[in-house]
């Protein structure tokens, strides 16, 4: 398709106002969920919240006032990079990147993790999700092969022009346990470390990394779960930022049953945070800049434009993983990042017309996929469809024995549910034979 001929839009507008608590929920307090059944993500939580207390030491050496950090910062801290697991204060410097870029040049010490491993595809709910939270097996390999004990600091970075890798693992770090004041990103990246000082000697790591799995807590509360993001559009608790832009714009639909505004939601242009020498605005300018979007942070409580938590989201969750970090990290704002985005989101209609296969008369078992989809008054302020895009639409690809749970079936967290049995089965050393549960993974797709 021409690019520069916008799309056919059908415009669908929606009712503006209350309106019906369908099945399964059944409450109408805007306010809390008290009167409504327990969302599968606050099921977990609590679940979660049972399986112990962080093994993360408090840093000395390494204690910044954000996560965020320049190249000065850590040169100051050369000596700690890779230093010996013995009890003692240490660094590790991740470097996600492509392989190619790694060995171009990177920062003195820092370790490879491929770019390509910063998510996978996995189930949920009724839908297999793209680029969804890294899975325990691939997390644990991660805490091996940069050798991450208790007491090391991890920084990231990326020799990748594809800036939100280190968002990315940062938010995947969260969500597996590892504590905000153990994490920080290099602002502008390997870009901002003098080039004659990058090597492209790779550094030994004499031992794997001390901890598992089984030792951290699984932080779901920094992940919105499919039927929490269903939740907090249907009362219109927490605000949707969609860091793609306007998506009511013509032609924004691309590869999408559906696009438009979710109820309540909001929009920032794709990479207005960043000077021109890419590093990240101040904390003042990005406050200035969030009001011009009609996102308002004021003493970090709920105001009259913007209610938290934030749920920033993009198509597959990496742009949006930009807007995690920005407000977990740096404006220290409630927030949870909907990984599955757009990708999954616009893909959940019930219009035959309009590519939508959720459809009872359209899916062999014959169940009531009704229930998941979101293109309408419940869950969107405004729907575009694109009629000129079917022939482009993904593959809706169901889970056979999902079909038959709805958004309030504790059942359909099939991501959050599957991470914790890993945790509570997972050995509790690297010599340990035991088996932890593992799960089917398919291509990562790619985009932002």
């Amino acid at each position: 398709t021409d690019p520069s001929v916008p799309s056919s839009i059908t415009f669908l507008q929606l009712a503006v106002g209350d309106v019906p608590q369908p099945t399964p929920f059944t409450g109408s307090n805007p306010v809390n969920d008290l009167d409504t059944v327990q969302s599968q993500i606050e099921a977990a939580d609590e679940a979660a919240a049972l399986a112990g207390v962080s093994p993360f030491t408090d840093p000395d050496t390494t204690s910044t006032p954000t996560a965020l950090i320049d190249a000065d910062t850590l040169m100051a801290w050369e000596d700690l990079v890779n230093a010996p697991l013995d009890g003692n204060e240490r660094v590790v410097i991740v470097d996600i990147t492509s392989e190619a870029g790694y060995a171009a040049g990177h920062i003195p010490g820092a370790v490879y993790w491929s770019s390509g491993d910063r998510a996978e595809n996995r189930f949920e709910g009724p839908i297999d999700g793209y680029n969804m939270v890294l899975g325990a097996e691939k997390f644990q390999s991660l805490l091996d092969v940069a050798g991450i004990d208790e007491n090391t600091t991890i920084v990231l970075t990326t020799s990748s022009s594809v800036s939100y890798y280190p968002s990315r693992l940062y938010f995947t770090l969260r969500y597996w346990g590892v504590p905000k004041n153990r994490l920080k990103v290099l602002n502008g990246h390997n870009a901002a470390w003098p080039a004659a000082m990058l090597t492209t000697d790779v550094p030994t790591i004499a031992d794997a990394g001390s901890l598992t799995v089984a030792e951290l807590m699984t932080n779901t509360q920094v992940r919105a779960s499919l039927s929490e993001m269903m939740d907090a559009a249907r009362d219109r608790r927490g605000t949707p930022v969609d860091f793609r832009g306007d998506s009511t714009a013509a032609g924004s639909t691309g590869g999408a049953v559906f696009n438009g505004n979710i109820n309540n939601g909001r929009y920032m242009d794709r990479y207005p945070y960043f000077d021109d020498e890419g590093l990240w605005l101040s904390r003042g300018e990005m406050i200035s800049l969030m009001a011009e979007y009609d996102i308002v942070v004021s003493d970090f409580s709920t105001d009259e434009s913007f209610s938290y938590p934030a749920l920033p989201y993009c198509t597959k969750g990496n742009l949006g993983a930009y807007g995690y970090f920005l407000y977990d990290a740096i404006l220290n704002v409630d927030t949870m990042l909907y990984d599955g985005s757009w990708s999954q989101w616009g893909a959940l209609s019930d219009n035959v017309d309009n590519g939508g296969e959720l459809s009872a008369s359209e899916n062999s078992g014959g169940y009531a996929l009704e229930a998941w989809a979101v293109d309408n008054a419940t869950y969107m302020e405004e729907v575009n469809y694109g009629l000129d895009a079917l022939g482009d639409l993904d593959a809706f690809d169901t889970d056979p024995t999902a079909l038959t749970l709805d958004p309030a079936d504790t059942a359909a967290n099939q991501i959050e549910n599957i991470d914790f049995d890993y945790q509570i089965q997972a050995p509790t050393s690297p010599d340990s034979e035991t088996a932890p549960p593992t799960e089917g993974d398919g291509d990562l797709g790619g985009g932002c």
